[in-house]
This record gives structure tokens, C-alpha cells and sequence, in this order.
């Protein structure tokens, strides 16, 4: 689209829709259609509290509900009309609504269900109300613009994946997601957080830790380990990479003096056969202290079941 086109659509007044338009790679990461339309759809998914629905129309629609809603500040005059104004020019809501051909929000507030319609950031139809309320609801519907985006359907796979982190990161919410495509429904809940998401992305298949996987905690980062029979090792990192190198770290430092106090020669023993690992960390985390930890947690377990820490030690010298 040229800027003749994007002066007619946009409002003037506005030059923050003129930017997340103009460069929406800037806000999204990229424009092809699949990775883009899962992190739209991302966009919605920090307000929910319990539940979270998913539904992707066979226009390519997305359709997201979550049980809450839109919170004024504190000693603000409020409305429901505001509440909806203030949530489309909110950062998280505003790109959905810049890149989106139509969008539609709904929101609680005070008993009542409050509706507003906009088209490529214009606003369509004022904010009215269009029935009662009677438990927080927070709802958008949106379709990506195919002025902006090379594909406009999803793949479902890229959903999947981008809910299970979801389920991961907010471990009370139940997500569920209807495929009107295949008609198929699908529910995420992680009550153990990472430790879920370690199971349903590489199954149950461990023989280290035995019972459970190992959950180790620094801070606000999550780590789950286990260990299969294979000899492959796999990583699942949500967030930067640099935190694997902790926890690669504290393996190997535990799996190199196991060797030594049995003779074996430490020289090539990393710990990491086998390993199945989900990383969930921020940038401000310490790889010297994941290491730490990890060693410290992976030490204790291999205490508390001897039997099996000779087949894990036996499997990672061999």
C-alpha cells in the first residue's frame, strides 16, 4: 500500500496507526501470515484468570474470549464506552486493531455488555450496549488485513504450539481452541506449569527422574528436566537461549564427579544424554546461578533414588 492509499484509511490525527501499518514488522516480528496471526492472538491472553477460548473461523477469523474485564485506573471516571476506547488505543490491542480488515470488541462492565466495531483502526460504530453481563467478559474478534499480511489463515500447528506455552506461563488458566477448520477442539491446562508443558511436548517416555521431573526454580525462571533411553538430547526454550548454558552447566558438573568417584574418566561427560528440557526464563537470568541450582536439585535426586542414578550415570559414561 503507498502513502496516498494510507492517508485515506488512517486517521491523521493518529500517527501510531500510521506506524504499526506503515511497518508492521516493527510490532509483530513478521508479516507472513503464521507466525504473525499466533502472536496476535498472544495479544489477549495476559488478562485471563481462569479460562481462555480460542476460535479460528474458516475465514480466517479469530475469535478470542477470556473471563475478564477491561479495569479502569484507580479514581478515574469510567464508562463502559470509555473502557472500550481506552483498551483499542491500549499497546497490547491497538496492533490487532491497526492490522486487522475488522475488529470487534465486547467487554463487561457494571452488568451491562458493551460493543465496539472498528475497521483497520477506523472506528465503525460506536460503543453501545447489546445485553447483560453477568460474569466478566472480555471478547475481540479480529481477521487479519490482506492489505498487510501475505496469508491470512494460520497454521494450527503454530497455534498449538503458542497455547501450550500459554498454558505453561499461566498455570490456572484452562485454554481452549476450536478449529473450524478441522473440526476439532482442543484444551491446554498446565496446573505444573512447565513441568506440564515437558510432558505434552516430549511425552512420558523418562526413566530419570523416575516419578517426576525435575523442577528447578531461580527466581521467576522455570526449568523441567528429565531424561530418556535416547541418545539425543532436546531443548525447549522459551525465552533466550543463554540460560541453557546454566543448566548445561550444573548437569555436567554433577554427571563429571559422579564418573570421577567411580573411576570413570570425566573427559567427555556432559550429562546431557538423553536430557528433555523446557527452559522458561527472561533475559536478567544468571547462567552461573541456574547452574547452581540445577546441580544442587539434579545432586538430591539422584540421592534420594541410588538405583537409578547408577542407570543414569551408567547411561551417560557408556
Amino acid at each position: 500500500m503507498d502513502d496516498a492509499e494510507e492517508e485515506d484509511t488512517l486517521p491523521a490525527e493518529d500517527p501510531w496507526f500510521h506506524a504499526v501499518r506503515r511497518r508492521p514488522e516493527m510490532f509483530v516480528g513478521t508479516t507472513d501470515g503464521v507466525v504473525t496471526l499466533a502472536q496476535l492472538a498472544a495479544q489477549v491472553v495476559p488478562l485471563a484468570e481462569r479460562s481462555f477460548n480460542l476460535r479460528l473461523h474458516q475465514d480466517g477469523t479469530l475469535a478470542a474470549t477470556v473471563d475478564a474485564e477491561v479495569s479502569p485506573e484507580p479514581g478515574s471516571a469510567f464508562s463502559g464506552q470509555s473502557a472500550l476506547e481506552s483498551l483499542l488505543v491500549d499497546g497490547r490491542w491497538s496492533v490487532i486493531n491497526a492490522l486487522s480488515e475488522a475488529c470487534t470488541v465486547e467487554t463487561s462492565w457494571r452488568g451491562n455488555l458493551w460493543r465496539l466495531h472498528c475497521a483497520r483502526g477506523l472506528l465503525v460504530d460506536a460503543p453501545v450496549v447489546v445485553g447483560e453481563a453477568t460474569e466478566p467478559t472480555l471478547r475481540v474478534r479480529f481477521k487479519p488485513d490482506p492489505q498487510i499480511f501475505a496469508a491470512t489463515v494460520p497454521e494450527v500447528a503454530q497455534l498449538h504450539t503458542m497455547l501450550m506455552d500459554l498454558a505453561a506461563r499461566t498455570p490456572g488458566a484452562r485454554l481452549h481452541f476450536q478449529d473450524d477448520w478441522t473440526r476439532e477442539n482442543h484444551t491446554f491446562h498446565f496446573p505444573r506449569g512447565v513441568v506440564d508443558l515437558l510432558v505434552a511436548r516430549f511425552g512420558r517416555d523418562a526413566f530419570f527422574p523416575a516419578d517426576e521431573p525435575l523442577h528447578v526454580q531461580v527466581g521467576a525462571a522455570q526449568f523441567a528436566l528429565m531424561w530418556t533411553r535416547d541418545a539425543d538430547e532436546q531443548f525447549y526454550v522459551m525465552g533466550p537461549e543463554h540460560p541453557v548454558i546454566g543448566v548445561r552447566r550444573g548437569v555436567a558438573l554433577v554427571a563429571r564427579a559422579l564418573a570421577a568417584l567411580q573411576g570413570a574418566a570425566p573427559d567427555g561427560v556432559d550429562g546431557c544424554r538423553g536430557i528433555r528440557c523446557v527452559v522458561m526464563a527472561g533475559d536478567d537470568v544468571n547462567a552461573p546461578e541456574v547452574g547452581r541450582h540445577v546441580s544442587t536439585a539434579l545432586l538430591q535426586t539422584l540421592q534420594r533414588h541410588p538405583g537409578a542414578a547408577r542407570t543414569w550415570l551408567a547411561q551417560q559414561v557408556g
